[in-house]
């Protein structure tokens, strides 16, 4: 049975698209960067705090070939998007919108007191940005 030791989970993205994602999550989302390690011969991991969590932006050398991102979220099973809890949706959403961030799904209110969005980073994963009231 695990036993975590923090409070959070850290997710890990693999791009062949390193320069687009890091200024995604740092210019775009306002994360703040946590560090950067290069594994020689393979790639290189950015690494951005989200709250308690991290995104691991990993910038590989080079993608297996035919490796890409495609469909939607609902396109095919496994992980598909992940949640950031907000504080600021409807700011977010209009930001991304006039970065021309692509919105897979425009604020709805899936229940009384929660407000989601859900956008595409440069790879095309999912984002479902969510606001608790």
């Amino acid at each position: 049975m695990l036993t975590p030791t923090r409070p959070a989970l850290d997710i890990g993205l693999v791009t062949g698209n390193g320069p687009a994602m890091r200024a995604f999550y740092q210019d775009v989302l306002g994360l703040t960067p946590d560090g950067e390690v290069s594994i020689p011969g393979t790639g290189r991991i950015a690494r951005f705090r989200c709250g308690d969590s991290r995104i691991k932006i990993f910038a590989v050398d080079r993608l297996a070939p035919g490796a890409r991102v495609t469909g939607g979220y609902l396109d095919a099973p496994g992980l598909r998007y992940f949640t950031v809890t907000i504080a600021n949706l409807e700011a977010v959403v209009l930001a991304c919108r006039a970065q021309a961030v692509p919105i897979v799904t425009d604020i709805v209110s899936p229940r009384p007191g929660v407000k989601a969005a859900m956008i595409a980073d440069p790879d095309g994963n999912t984002i479902e940005l969510m606001e608790v009231n």
